[in-house]
């Protein structure tokens, strides 16, 4: 009942519901204290982050993404390591620490390996299109994207979306 929730909490936030997203948000929260899930607690802890940029509130942001990273860790989830790295690395951006995103998104890189769906690696490649944009004019250079980490493979999505449905 917990995932159900946190998936209504994730559409609505896509929707630009933050409100309803934040009550999905805390109901799955609070059905997910009763069973011992780590991967569910890092999913919370991912939306909340990605809630919190949406939203706005960056301070709530940066709390769930650190918390997100310290489960995802200590759990060794390397799908929210890399979505919690990744939402970290953004946030340290946003504060204008080019250093510190370009770790955090280094370490997502690493950590999403050669997952079998892109959506992590296209997003963490836009922040570091983004992260090199920041850093023109400085004096230090930044390694360069490499493009080819995303070579979607277009004959996968319909089996994936078939399988999911």
């Amino acid at each position: 009942m917990s995932n159900l929730h946190l998936v209504v909490a994730r559409l609505e936030a896509c929707r630009g519901l933050c409100a309803n997203a934040a009550r999905h948000l805390e109901i799955s929260r609070q059905l997910a204290l009763r069973v011992d899930q780590p991967g569910l607690q890092a999913g919370l802890e991912l939306v909340e982050s990605s809630l919190g940029m949406y939203g706005g509130n960056l301070d709530r942001a940066l709390a769930a993404a650190r918390r997100g990273l310290e489960l995802a860790t200590l759990k060794d989830l390397r799908w929210a390591l890399a979505g919690s790295a990744t939402n970290l690395g953004f946030l340290a951006l946003c504060s204008g620490d080019v250093d510190r995103a370009h770790r955090y998104l280094d370490r997502a890189l690493r950590a999403s390996g050669k997952c079998p769906s892109c959506a992590w690696r296209s997003r963490q490649l836009a922040h570091v299109s983004r992260l090199r944009w920041r850093g023109q004019g400085r004096r230090r250079s930044l390694r360069p994207v490499r493009r080819d980490y995303c070579q979607p493979a277009p004959s996968a999505v319909p089996g994936t979306i078939s399988r999911t449905n």
